[in-house]
Protein backbone atom coordinates (compact mmCIF):
# COMPACT_ATOMS: atom_id res chain seq x y z
CA UNK A 1 0.00 0.00 0.00
CA UNK A 2 1.49 3.41 -0.91
CA UNK A 3 1.58 6.24 1.68
CA UNK A 4 -0.91 8.26 -0.25
CA UNK A 5 -3.42 5.78 0.25
CA UNK A 6 -2.09 4.99 3.63
CA UNK A 7 -2.62 8.73 5.01
CA UNK A 8 -6.05 8.38 3.28
CA UNK A 9 -7.11 5.90 5.43
CA UNK A 10 -5.71 6.97 8.38
CA UNK A 11 -7.00 10.13 8.39
CA UNK A 12 -10.69 9.07 7.33
CA UNK A 13 -13.39 9.75 9.91
CA UNK A 14 -15.41 7.47 8.09
CA UNK A 15 -13.52 4.39 8.71
CA UNK A 16 -15.64 1.28 10.43
CA UNK A 17 -15.22 0.93 14.06
CA UNK A 18 -14.60 -2.66 16.02
CA UNK A 19 -17.18 -3.00 18.97
CA UNK A 20 -15.25 -3.06 21.95
CA UNK A 21 -17.11 -6.34 22.92
CA UNK A 22 -15.52 -7.54 19.41
CA UNK A 23 -12.43 -6.72 20.50
CA UNK A 24 -12.58 -8.03 23.95
CA UNK A 25 -13.97 -11.59 22.41
CA UNK A 26 -10.81 -11.67 19.68
CA UNK A 27 -8.68 -11.20 22.39
CA UNK A 28 -10.00 -14.15 24.37
CA UNK A 29 -10.09 -16.39 21.70
CA UNK A 30 -6.83 -16.06 21.47
CA UNK A 31 -5.98 -16.50 25.00
CA UNK A 32 -7.37 -20.55 24.66
CA UNK A 33 -8.00 -20.94 28.04
CA UNK A 34 -10.99 -18.94 29.23
CA UNK A 35 -13.84 -19.64 30.89
CA UNK A 36 -17.92 -19.61 30.28
CA UNK A 37 -18.00 -16.62 32.83
CA UNK A 38 -15.21 -14.93 31.28
CA UNK A 39 -17.05 -14.91 28.01
CA UNK A 40 -20.55 -14.27 29.56
CA UNK A 41 -19.34 -11.53 31.08
CA UNK A 42 -17.98 -9.90 27.68
CA UNK A 43 -21.25 -10.31 26.33
CA UNK A 44 -23.29 -9.04 29.12
CA UNK A 45 -21.47 -5.76 28.23
CA UNK A 46 -23.84 -5.41 25.23
CA UNK A 47 -27.42 -5.94 25.93
CA UNK A 48 -28.14 -6.00 22.52
CA UNK A 49 -25.58 -8.69 21.96
CA UNK A 50 -27.09 -10.44 25.07
CA UNK A 51 -30.50 -10.77 23.72
CA UNK A 52 -29.35 -12.19 20.40
CA UNK A 53 -27.31 -14.82 21.92
CA UNK A 54 -30.42 -15.59 24.04
CA UNK A 55 -32.84 -15.91 21.37
CA UNK A 56 -30.10 -18.41 19.30
CA UNK A 57 -29.79 -20.71 22.43
CA UNK A 58 -33.74 -20.82 22.49
CA UNK A 59 -34.47 -21.06 19.50
CA UNK A 60 -35.10 -24.25 17.14
CA UNK A 61 -32.09 -25.22 16.33
CA UNK A 62 -30.59 -25.60 19.80
CA UNK A 63 -33.33 -25.20 22.45
CA UNK A 64 -32.87 -27.86 25.18
CA UNK A 65 -36.07 -29.25 27.65
CA UNK A 66 -35.41 -26.09 29.41
CA UNK A 67 -35.59 -22.75 28.81
CA UNK A 68 -32.38 -21.01 28.92
CA UNK A 69 -32.70 -17.66 30.76
CA UNK A 70 -29.30 -16.14 31.22
CA UNK A 71 -26.07 -15.60 29.56
CA UNK A 72 -24.25 -17.82 31.06
CA UNK A 73 -26.66 -20.65 30.31
CA UNK A 74 -26.42 -19.94 27.00
CA UNK A 75 -22.70 -19.73 26.40
CA UNK A 76 -22.80 -23.40 28.17
CA UNK A 77 -25.72 -24.45 25.88
CA UNK A 78 -24.21 -23.29 22.69
CA UNK A 79 -20.39 -24.25 23.76
CA UNK A 80 -18.00 -21.50 23.84
CA UNK A 81 -16.63 -21.64 19.92
CA UNK A 82 -19.87 -21.37 18.31
CA UNK A 83 -21.06 -18.32 20.98
CA UNK A 84 -17.62 -16.30 19.92
CA UNK A 85 -18.06 -16.94 16.22
CA UNK A 86 -21.85 -15.84 16.76
CA UNK A 87 -21.60 -12.38 18.63
CA UNK A 88 -18.91 -11.64 16.72
CA UNK A 89 -20.71 -11.91 13.33
CA UNK A 90 -23.57 -9.87 15.13
CA UNK A 91 -21.46 -6.89 16.73
CA UNK A 92 -20.07 -6.81 13.06
CA UNK A 93 -23.26 -7.01 11.12
CA UNK A 94 -24.51 -4.47 13.73
CA UNK A 95 -21.73 -1.76 13.36
CA UNK A 96 -21.13 -1.86 9.42
CA UNK A 97 -24.54 -1.27 7.55
CA UNK A 98 -24.78 0.62 4.22
CA UNK A 99 -25.68 4.38 3.53
CA UNK A 100 -28.15 6.17 1.05
CA UNK A 101 -25.26 7.00 -1.11
CA UNK A 102 -22.97 3.71 -1.20
CA UNK A 103 -22.22 2.24 -4.32
CA UNK A 104 -21.39 -1.19 -2.67
CA UNK A 105 -24.17 -3.40 -2.45
CA UNK A 106 -24.31 -4.68 0.90
CA UNK A 107 -26.52 -7.50 0.69
CA UNK A 108 -24.31 -9.02 -1.74
CA UNK A 109 -21.12 -8.64 0.50
CA UNK A 110 -22.95 -9.98 3.44
CA UNK A 111 -24.12 -12.97 1.41
CA UNK A 112 -20.82 -13.36 0.45
CA UNK A 113 -18.75 -13.31 3.21
CA UNK A 114 -21.25 -15.10 5.40
CA UNK A 115 -20.83 -18.25 2.53
CA UNK A 116 -16.92 -17.77 3.01
CA UNK A 117 -16.93 -17.77 6.66
CA UNK A 118 -19.30 -20.80 6.76
CA UNK A 119 -17.13 -22.34 3.82
CA UNK A 120 -14.16 -22.22 5.71
CA UNK A 121 -15.45 -23.62 9.03
CA UNK A 122 -16.66 -26.91 7.11
CA UNK A 123 -13.87 -27.14 5.45
CA UNK A 124 -11.42 -26.59 8.78
CA UNK A 125 -13.75 -29.10 10.10
CA UNK A 126 -13.28 -31.63 7.12
CA UNK A 127 -9.29 -31.56 6.98
CA UNK A 128 -8.93 -31.29 10.54
CA UNK A 129 -5.95 -28.94 9.94
CA UNK A 130 -6.92 -25.49 12.11
CA UNK A 131 -9.60 -24.49 14.34
CA UNK A 132 -12.68 -23.94 12.84
CA UNK A 133 -13.99 -21.41 14.78
CA UNK A 134 -11.21 -18.97 14.05
CA UNK A 135 -11.88 -20.20 10.34
CA UNK A 136 -15.10 -18.74 10.71
CA UNK A 137 -13.91 -15.80 11.63
CA UNK A 138 -11.21 -15.48 9.25
CA UNK A 139 -13.70 -15.72 6.44
CA UNK A 140 -15.83 -13.21 8.21
CA UNK A 141 -13.23 -10.78 8.34
CA UNK A 142 -11.69 -11.75 4.83
CA UNK A 143 -13.55 -8.32 2.58
CA UNK A 144 -13.47 -6.09 5.83
CA UNK A 145 -11.62 -3.74 3.47
CA UNK A 146 -14.16 -3.24 0.52
CA UNK A 147 -16.30 -2.01 3.29
CA UNK A 148 -13.33 0.42 4.34
CA UNK A 149 -12.75 1.51 0.51
CA UNK A 150 -16.62 2.05 0.68
CA UNK A 151 -16.73 4.00 3.79
CA UNK A 152 -13.57 6.63 2.74
CA UNK A 153 -15.31 7.14 -0.93
CA UNK A 154 -18.83 6.14 -1.62
CA UNK A 155 -18.47 6.64 -5.33
CA UNK A 156 -15.41 4.49 -5.39
CA UNK A 157 -17.37 0.92 -6.52
CA UNK A 158 -20.26 2.91 -8.34
CA UNK A 159 -18.60 2.25 -11.48
CA UNK A 160 -19.00 -1.69 -10.91
CA UNK A 161 -22.18 -3.41 -11.76
CA UNK A 162 -23.23 -6.38 -9.77
CA UNK A 163 -21.88 -8.59 -11.84
CA UNK A 164 -17.97 -7.62 -11.63
CA UNK A 165 -19.17 -6.79 -7.52
CA UNK A 166 -20.09 -10.74 -7.59
CA UNK A 167 -16.64 -11.58 -9.06
CA UNK A 168 -13.83 -11.37 -6.61
CA UNK A 169 -11.01 -10.95 -9.02
CA UNK A 170 -12.70 -8.43 -10.91
CA UNK A 171 -13.42 -6.44 -8.36
CA UNK A 172 -9.45 -6.63 -7.08
CA UNK A 173 -8.69 -6.05 -10.49
CA UNK A 174 -10.28 -3.15 -10.75
CA UNK A 175 -8.61 -1.69 -7.06
CA UNK A 176 -5.56 -2.37 -8.14
CA UNK A 177 -5.90 -0.26 -11.08
CA UNK A 178 -7.44 2.23 -9.01
CA UNK A 179 -5.49 2.81 -6.01
CA UNK A 180 -2.65 0.47 -6.89
CA UNK A 181 -3.80 -1.73 -3.80
CA UNK A 182 -6.52 -4.01 -3.39
CA UNK A 183 -9.22 -4.38 -0.40
CA UNK A 184 -7.13 -7.57 0.93
CA UNK A 185 -4.12 -5.22 2.35
CA UNK A 186 -6.55 -2.29 3.52
CA UNK A 187 -8.40 -4.54 5.60
CA UNK A 188 -5.25 -5.67 7.08
CA UNK A 189 -4.43 -2.61 7.42
CA UNK A 190 -7.66 -2.06 9.05
CA UNK A 191 -7.59 -4.99 11.86
CA UNK A 192 -3.83 -4.08 12.33
CA UNK A 193 -5.49 -0.53 13.31
CA UNK A 194 -7.76 -2.38 15.48
CA UNK A 195 -4.71 -4.08 17.16
CA UNK A 196 -6.31 -7.57 16.67
CA UNK A 197 -4.07 -10.86 16.49
CA UNK A 198 -1.52 -10.98 13.76
CA UNK A 199 -3.13 -14.38 12.92
CA UNK A 200 -6.29 -12.39 11.46
CA UNK A 201 -4.41 -9.40 10.00
CA UNK A 202 -2.07 -11.92 8.18
CA UNK A 203 -5.06 -13.96 7.30
CA UNK A 204 -6.62 -11.08 5.54
CA UNK A 205 -3.72 -9.83 4.31
CA UNK A 206 -3.31 -13.37 2.12
CA UNK A 207 -6.99 -13.68 1.77
CA UNK A 208 -7.18 -12.80 -2.30
CA UNK A 209 -4.62 -15.71 -3.00
CA UNK A 210 -6.33 -18.27 -5.19
CA UNK A 211 -5.65 -22.00 -4.38
CA UNK A 212 -2.28 -22.09 -7.38
CA UNK A 213 -0.71 -19.94 -4.61
CA UNK A 214 2.87 -21.27 -2.71
CA UNK A 215 3.04 -17.56 -0.98
CA UNK A 216 0.15 -17.38 1.86
CA UNK A 217 2.40 -15.41 4.52
CA UNK A 218 2.46 -16.50 7.60
CA UNK A 219 -1.23 -17.23 7.45
CA UNK A 220 -2.57 -21.10 8.38
CA UNK A 221 -5.94 -20.07 6.69
CA UNK A 222 -4.63 -18.82 3.22
CA UNK A 223 -5.23 -22.52 1.55
CA UNK A 224 -8.58 -22.78 3.32
CA UNK A 225 -9.77 -19.51 2.87
CA UNK A 226 -8.82 -19.95 -1.00
CA UNK A 227 -11.06 -22.63 -1.55
CA UNK A 228 -13.37 -21.50 0.51
CA UNK A 229 -13.60 -17.86 -1.84
CA UNK A 230 -14.01 -20.87 -4.95
CA UNK A 231 -16.97 -22.33 -3.23
CA UNK A 232 -18.79 -19.03 -2.68
CA UNK A 233 -17.95 -18.00 -6.45
CA UNK A 234 -19.71 -21.60 -7.86
CA UNK A 235 -22.89 -20.33 -5.12
CA UNK A 236 -23.41 -16.98 -6.03
CA UNK A 237 -22.05 -17.44 -9.60
CA UNK A 238 -19.37 -15.74 -11.16
CA UNK A 239 -19.46 -15.40 -15.06
CA UNK A 240 -15.77 -16.73 -15.65
CA UNK A 241 -13.52 -19.01 -13.84
CA UNK A 242 -13.29 -22.95 -13.06
CA UNK A 243 -14.62 -22.86 -9.66
CA UNK A 244 -14.73 -26.94 -9.62
CA UNK A 245 -11.38 -27.70 -10.68
CA UNK A 246 -10.12 -25.00 -8.34
CA UNK A 247 -11.73 -26.35 -5.40
CA UNK A 248 -10.84 -29.86 -6.30
CA UNK A 249 -6.59 -28.49 -6.70
CA UNK A 250 -7.14 -27.07 -4.11
CA UNK A 251 -8.37 -29.96 -1.74
CA UNK A 252 -5.70 -32.29 -3.20
CA UNK A 253 -2.54 -29.54 -2.82
CA UNK A 254 -3.64 -28.18 0.42
CA UNK A 255 -4.99 -30.93 2.37
CA UNK A 256 -4.20 -34.10 0.65
CA UNK A 257 -8.39 -34.25 -0.03
CA UNK A 258 -9.24 -36.05 -3.61
CA UNK A 259 -12.30 -35.75 -5.92
CA UNK A 260 -14.43 -37.28 -3.45
CA UNK A 261 -14.67 -34.89 -0.83
CA UNK A 262 -17.73 -33.22 -2.56
CA UNK A 263 -20.67 -35.60 -1.64
CA UNK A 264 -20.01 -35.48 2.57
CA UNK A 265 -18.50 -31.73 2.12
CA UNK A 266 -22.12 -30.67 0.60
CA UNK A 267 -24.34 -32.55 2.88
CA UNK A 268 -22.11 -30.99 6.21
CA UNK A 269 -21.83 -27.38 4.50
CA UNK A 270 -25.65 -27.40 3.87
CA UNK A 271 -26.40 -27.97 7.48
CA UNK A 272 -24.34 -25.90 8.56
CA UNK A 273 -25.59 -23.01 6.21
CA UNK A 274 -28.70 -23.38 6.99
CA UNK A 275 -28.04 -22.72 10.78
CA UNK A 276 -26.34 -19.37 9.37
CA UNK A 277 -29.44 -18.96 7.28
CA UNK A 278 -31.77 -18.82 10.45
CA UNK A 279 -29.13 -17.38 12.73
CA UNK A 280 -28.18 -14.49 10.98
CA UNK A 281 -31.60 -13.88 9.11
CA UNK A 282 -30.02 -13.93 5.80
CA UNK A 283 -30.67 -16.27 2.60
CA UNK A 284 -27.22 -17.54 1.25
CA UNK A 285 -28.09 -20.33 -1.02
CA UNK A 286 -31.84 -19.12 -2.36
CA UNK A 287 -32.98 -21.33 -5.10
CA UNK A 288 -29.48 -23.58 -5.11
CA UNK A 289 -29.46 -27.30 -3.70
CA UNK A 290 -25.88 -27.34 -2.85
CA UNK A 291 -25.47 -31.21 -3.34
CA UNK A 292 -27.04 -31.11 -6.70
CA UNK A 293 -24.91 -28.20 -7.74
CA UNK A 294 -21.72 -30.02 -6.44
CA UNK A 295 -22.54 -33.42 -7.52
CA UNK A 296 -23.36 -31.53 -10.96
CA UNK A 297 -20.50 -29.91 -11.32
CA UNK A 298 -18.38 -33.13 -10.69
CA UNK A 299 -20.45 -35.35 -13.06
CA UNK A 300 -19.60 -32.58 -15.69
CA UNK A 301 -16.41 -32.77 -15.20
CA UNK A 302 -16.14 -36.46 -15.33
CA UNK A 303 -17.74 -36.19 -18.43
CA UNK A 304 -15.32 -33.83 -20.23
CA UNK A 305 -12.22 -36.30 -19.02
CA UNK A 306 -14.21 -39.41 -20.55
CA UNK A 307 -14.63 -37.46 -24.01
Amino acid sequence: MDDALRKKLSTSVRLPSMPVVAVKLIKLLEQGDASPNELAEIIRLDVALSARILSVANSTLFRGVSTVETVLQAVTSLGMDRCVSLALGFSLRSSIQQEDKSGLDYELFWRRSLLVASSAKVLALVADTVPAEPAFLVGLLQDIGIIVLDKVDQDFYQALGPVEQREHQKLMNYERTRLGSDHCEVGAWLLNHWQLPELYVDAVRYSGQNVYEENYGSSVYGPLIAVANELADLILPVSSGNCLDNMNYGMKRHFHIDDNWSALYAETLATHIAEVEQIFEQMLLLDVDLGELLGSAQELKERYRAS
